[in-house]
């Protein structure tokens, strides 16, 4: 079946998109070109006594290797949970904090390595409310003017 003009111009305009966006990441492992690391951290807090009360949260980040990101406040405690440590393959490392136990395995030196699209989940269990953080990796994104 042939395609209209209007088709083909939908599929070639979709097709340069993508190849600009591989262009631009082989550029990036190339020549060294700033990256951040995007990740998505899912919380829940969950209150431990009456009205046993739940709120979630989801927010996304993009950091530079040595930036911390997401806080946990709360119990005399202030500090960052997350610290993205560098880039590996198709993974990415990062430190957490050691107020968080991991809810399975425990690497002992709280560093992950995390694989794209695959979350791990941690628990705060030191608050007035039990907390419960799930972080997923999702990919390298350039810095903003390249």
């Amino acid at each position: 079946m042939p395609v209209r003009a209007a088709e083909g111009a939908q599929i070639a305009s979709g097709f340069l998109r993508s190849a600009e966006k591989i262009f631009k990441l082989k550029m990036l492992v190339y020549y060294g070109a700033p990256m951040k690391m995007r990740f998505v951290v899912r919380s829940v807090q969950q209150q431990w006594k009456p009205p046993f009360g739940k709120k979630i949260e989801e927010n996304e980040y993009e950091v530079k290797e040595g930036q911390s990101f997401e806080r946990i406040r709360g119990n005399g405690n202030d500090e960052s949970v997350f610290k993205a440590i560098r880039l590996t393959g198709g993974a990415a490392k990062v430190e957490y904090s050691k107020l968080f136990t991991l809810k399975e395995g425990n690497p002992g030196n709280y560093t992950l390595e995390l694989k794209k699209d695959d979350p791990v989940s941690m628990t705060y269990l030191w608050g007035e409310d039990g907390v419960t953080k799930t972080i997923t990796y999702k990919g390298i994104v350039a810095e903003e003017g390249f």
